[in-house]
């Protein structure tokens, strides 16, 4: 338990120390960068996220669910790392020309030429990578991380400053691409080496080959809407569509990326014992729940007022795409874990099958939205993550015996608690109206804490008795210590 506990500290310190840095990261480039600027970059990326995808493989995710992990498994796992990450590196750069083409805008093939020089660094410390998340080694992740995360942030402002334009995070990421790999080189695995065997190639396969269809199949769902917003709609719209739909996902991150990352390999403990896969599972949803739901809450009611302030009035228009995708991320919180559930416990297989069907409908609903406007299509992806999260429940129930009614009422009482937080800072809305814009957002962030922290004890939510177990475990080893020393 307490190796557990030291993984969420650390997973929880570079998750918000990320947040934080990304967020004023992002709040600068907003000011630096135009909407088509960003947008450009949007695309270039989504590309660049496919060409990930095959580099890796999901080598990762099997060296850190790997049962019988040996030298020649993990030799094997590099040596194919390193393949297929430069391989990929040299098709993306030959290809950048004719992706630009299609766009008609040559700024997309620079950003690609410059990303695909990332593919030379990533795979030569994702295997030392995976296997210190497999150890929970997560102080030394989160050393990487921090680190080649600062010099990304530092790298993109310095080069949009200078007006390098779409470019300038294309040369952060590639900065950053370097320091993990000189970091994950520092940590490396002692019998890390070029090795290929069949025998071990069969191993990784075995699991690998369902991840990537699983990843490949998300990204695609994933990306379609930028994919084709770029074409029919231009890169402006993309960028404001972007910016809106990613300030959602960092409420979401904030909360859910600190605890994903130990989720899989916690899980990978219960493989057999499926009362306890259930009793995390909905310990993990629950405490979740009561941050993400009011986080949200407040993101869509203050929408406006947080764009304005943060990055200035040419990104205004995309305050109505974050309140849209707020909703739709509210209801995929509910189900986010099931990935790591079924990964631990051998269900990888099932993923792939539900993107499959999430694709075709993805597609239809982008295709619509591409021809009309971006508002119209982040209302009409909303409907994404409603139909996933009732497929998902339906496999919990059948597999894990996971009833519907122990979710219904965790998401009952994370409803009430966040209603209870809207309505203090609705009400004092109304008792303060016309106040200036930051002010009017910091009386709306200290409503929102003080409501927020009434309403966890006046509901005993596992929040509040997890902290006070903590406290009370404080407590009692003060006093022991004071004991010892008398």
């Amino acid at each position: 338990m307490a190796s557990v506990k030291r993984a969420l500290a650390w997973s929880f310190t570079t998750q918000y120390s990320q947040m934080i840095l990304g967020f004023i990261t992002s709040v600068i480039l907003a000011r630096l960068l135009t909407p088509a600027e960003i947008g450009v970059f949007s695309v270039a990326m989504v590309v660049v996220g496919f060409a990930s995808l095959l580099r890796d493989f999901g080598v990762s995710e099997y060296l850190v669910q790997e049962k019988d992990l040996t030298d020649t498994k993990i030799q094997t796992a590099y040596t194919f790392n390193i393949i297929t990450g430069w391989t990929m590196g040299i098709l993306l750069y030959l290809a950048s020309g004719t992706i630009a083409g299609f766009y008609d805008d040559p700024v997309v093939k620079q950003v690609l030429h410059i990303l695909a020089l990332n593919f030379i660094f990533v795979p030569i410390g994702a295997t030392t990578f995976a296997l210190l998340r497999r150890n929970m080694r997560f102080g030394e992740t989160s050393r990487i991380q921090l680190l080649a995360m600062s010099i990304t942030a530092i790298t993109s402002v310095s080069c949009a400053f200078y007006g390098l334009g779409a470019t300038s995070m294309a040369w952060g990421a590639l900065a950053g691409a370097i320091v993990t790999a000189a970091g994950c080189y520092f940590y490396r695995y002692k019998h890390i080496g070029i090795s290929f065997t069949f025998k071990g190639f069969s191993s990784v396969w075995s699991y690998s080959s369902h991840s990537i269809v699983l990843m490949l199949t998300r990204h695609t769902t994933a990306s379609l809407p930028e994919l084709l917003m770029g074409k029919t709609l231009g890169m402006h719209d993309v960028g404001i569509f972007n910016k809106g739909r990613s300030t959602g996902q960092l409420v979401y991150g904030a909360v859910m990326g600190g605890v994903k990352p130990i989720m899989m390999p916690l899980f990978s403990r219960y493989q057999a014992d499926h009362s306890e896969l259930r009793r995390n599972f909905l310990q993990a949803l629950n405490l979740s729940l009561g941050i993400v739901w009011p986080c949200l809450a407040l993101a869509v009611y203050k929408a406006d007022e947080l764009v304005l302030f943060l990055f200035g009035e040419q990104w205004v228009s995309s305050a109505p795409i974050l309140q849209i995708s707020a909703i739709g991320i509210a209801v995929w919180s509910t189900a986010t874990y099931s990935e790591e559930l079924f990964k631990a416990s051998g269900k990888i297989f099932l993923l792939p099958r539900i993107e499959f069907v999430m694709l075709p409908l993805t597609l239809i609903l982008a295709t619509i939205g591409s021809q009309s406007s971006i508002i119209v299509m982040a209302a009409l992806l909303t409907l994404v993550p409603f139909a996933r999260t009732l497929v998902i429940f339906a496999l919990l129930r059948t597999i894990y015996q996971l009833q519907f009614a122990m979710i219904a009422r965790i998401l009952f009482v994370n409803l009430c608690l966040t209603g209870l937080v809207v309505v203090a800072v609705v009400l004092v809305d109304l008792l303060a109206p016309g106040m200036p814009l930051l002010l009017d957002l910091l009386l709306a962030g200290t409503v929102f804490l003080m409501s927020w922290s009434v309403a966890v004890v006046l509901f005993r939510h596992s929040l509040y008795l997890e902290f006070r177990r903590e406290l009370l475990g404080l407590y009692d080893k003060f006093w022991r210590l004071v004991r010892q020393g008398s």
